[in-house]
């Protein structure tokens, strides 16, 4: 609700603030499943039918990144010898944002697996003829 109203304010939609909302404490409250060391040894198991994000997932576990922040980078200008500079996101309705938050914006080392996937993922473009920032 929070999000709606600071969506209203950025948008000049009179909205009245919801200064008495509350959570009720029987709300659900959801887990998250985190992957497990098998989970994650299998999606580098190369025996496994790949599929077309594949190098995408195992940018995001090598990283850390957030995937909006993995979304955001421009090869050609972010990167580095192995430095990668975070710069920015793209949150899901396809905006290019600055970040989740002002940490967000940063540079961080490429160890050599995470280069080797960037690899990756430029040849499966080129192989399919598709040119991507």
């Amino acid at each position: 609700m929070t999000a709606v109203y600071v969506y209203t304010i950025r948008h000049n939609i009179l909205l009245l603030k919801p200064e008495y909302l509350q959570i009720p404490k029987s709300a659900p409250v959801n887990q998250r499943k985190i992957l497990t060391l098998e989970d994650i040894k299998r999606l580098f198991d190369d025996r496994i039918e790949s599929f077309w994000y594949i190098h995408y997932v195992h940018f995001l576990l090598i990283t850390g990144l957030r995937p909006g922040q993995a979304a955001g980078i421009r090869t050609d200008e972010d990167i580095q010898n192995d430095t990668l500079k975070i710069k920015r996101s793209i949150n899901n309705i396809g905006k290019i944002t600055d970040g989740k938050n002002t940490n967000a914006l940063r540079s961080q080392y490429l160890p050599e697996i995470a280069q080797k996937i960037i690899a990756d993922q430029r040849q499966l473009l080129k192989q399919n003829s598709i040119i991507s920032p």
